[in-house]
């Protein structure tokens, strides 16, 4: 995205923060949240009103493969022990050779659309640099550009970075994250990985450790005593195993807890969709009463904690990026209000000020903030139409002429307008 920002206002928005909802009136200056105020600002810029609107900060991705944007998901049905199993069953799919088949800059842009329509503008890209470093100029999410990385700890690991130890010791000294899959499986590499990362010096305030689907209570004390970080994918973890983190356990010991859609082939729609799914497991645990405020939380400024970007992203406060949403109300309850909405509740998302998706009734609006767009219909809701920056129509017709047939993906439902 370029830096052309233009200053704006909105105003009567129910700001949502971890204390609930206060009425405010936002003001946006180059990009960020220039001030937060009961009165308006009395600037002679364009006007939002957002009477009976949630205003939330933008959701944050910490789990994402985006060079496997695509659909639909493979396996599921025989579920495995451990990560290497199911991506030699990828590898051996039609939807993977279909999708060897495309741009890496397609692929990337439409994994920004599934992240997009699930309100979310910033996403972790856990893939070597060499791969998404030519991709993150001009993409319509922000990818974090700064970290380390292994891909797992075990025997079969594939070999991203220059192992954990070395990774590690970057990321400490340039204060970024290390981030690896941990305990992705059940089988003794696995259940042992923990004590691998433990020997390789790799366990500490920078480390986000993504799944950790084998440990319990000593490991997740051991984790939060290390203020170490988790990233939370249970879509993908049903899908391909059958179970997920024993995440009450991460819970009682306090962990920081971050949530992930993982790849779009084995994962969940969008971030919205995870949360759901979420939701419907922590039902189970006694953290069921706080639930939606706990998601909330994992998905704004958890994670932003987790990917050092405290400083700038995971809340709505002066001086940060102004990434946020407006959702319409289904409850009074910001919390579960969240939990109730799909894309086509969304009123408008917007990244560093400029908005990127949102209600076609506001398309003056786009282009009064200088905002090129463009107009689409989703899901079955096909009489009501959406702005959105970009082109997921060309995308999507490369896409056909790559495969020589028309492909649906079940997280950009475009559909053609019946009026």
């Amino acid at each position: 995205m370029d830096n052309n920002f233009v200053n704006w206002e909105i105003q009567n928005a129910d700001l949502v923060g971890m204390e609930g909802s206060t009425k405010k009136n936002i003001f946006i200056k180059n990009g960020k949240f220039d001030s937060i105020q009961d009165e308006l600002s009395n600037s002679d810029v364009a006007l939002f009103d957002a009477k009976d609107l949630f205003l939330y900060p933008a959701l944050i991705n910490s789990h994402d493969h985006m060079i496997a944007s695509y659909s639909p998901k493979v396996g599921g049905k025989v579920k495995c022990n451990n990560w290497l199993s199911w991506d030699n069953e990828l590898k051996s799919s039609l939807v993977f050779s279909e999708r060897q088949t495309l741009d890496i800059s397609d692929l990337y842009q439409l994994g920004a659309y599934r992240n997009l329509l699930g309100a979310t503008t910033t996403v972790m890209d856990h893939i070597p640099h060499f791969v998404n470093r030519s991709q993150i100029d001009g993409l319509l999410v922000r990818l974090v550009k700064d970290y380390t990385l292994s891909h797992s700890i075990c025997s079969y690991s594939l070999g991203w970075g220059d192992g954990a130890e070395i990774e590690y010791s970057l990321a400490k000294q340039k204060k970024i994250p290390f981030v690896t899959h941990l305990g992705e499986g059940f089988d003794e590499e696995s259940l042992r990985s923990f004590e691998s990362l433990k020997k390789q010096n790799a366990l500490g305030e920078f480390s986000v450790l993504v799944h950790c689907l084998p440990f319990g209570a000593k490991e997740a004390k051991e984790i939060a005593q290390a203020n170490a970080n988790l990233v939370w994918c249970p879509s993908s973890n049903l899908h391909i195993f059958g179970k997920t983190t024993n995440i009450e356990s991460f819970l009682d010991a306090k962990v920081n807890i971050s949530l992930g859609t993982d790849l779009a082939m084995a994962g969940s729609e969008n971030m919205l969709a995870e949360m759901k799914l979420a939701h419907t497991l922590l039902q189970e645990t006694k953290y069921k009463k706080n639930a939606a405020q706990i998601l909330f939380q994992m998905v704004t400024a958890n994670a932003a904690q987790s990917l050092q970007l405290s400083k700038n992203l995971g809340s709505v406060n002066v001086g940060k990026a102004a990434d946020f949403f407006l959702l319409k109300k289904k409850s009074e309850n910001p919390y579960e209000n969240l939990l109730l909405s799909e894309p086509e509740d969304i009123v408008l998302l917007a990244r560093d000020g400029r908005p990127v998706f949102g209600k076609g009734s506001l398309e003056s609006l786009f282009q009064e903030l200088q905002v090129v767009s463009e107009t689409i219909y989703l899901g079955k809701k096909d009489t009501e139409n959406f702005q959105i920056l970009g082109s997921p129509k060309n995308v999507m017709k490369k896409l056909q002429s790559s495969l020589g047939y028309k492909k649906d993906l079940a997280f950009l439902p475009l559909v053609e307008s019946i009026v």
